[in-house]
């Protein structure tokens, strides 16, 4: 979940956040598996299968 500029700047007072940990909670969360081919994330394996077999037809 992505915060606003507001949200990460209380989340980081509340817990003691330094500035590039506040930064970071603005950004879209990424799980680090679309560079693998195929993905390793079970949701995004679905969604690539169902691509790949839907082009290959």
């Amino acid at each position: 979940m992505r915060l606003s500029e507001e949200e990460a700047a209380k989340a980081a007072e509340l817990l003691g956040l330094e500035a590039a940990a506040r930064d970071l909670l603005t950004e879209i969360p990424y799980r680090g598996s679309l560079p693998q081919v195929p993905p390793t994330d079970p949701l995004i394996y679905r969604f690539y299968s169902r691509k790949s077999s839907a082009t290959a037809s």
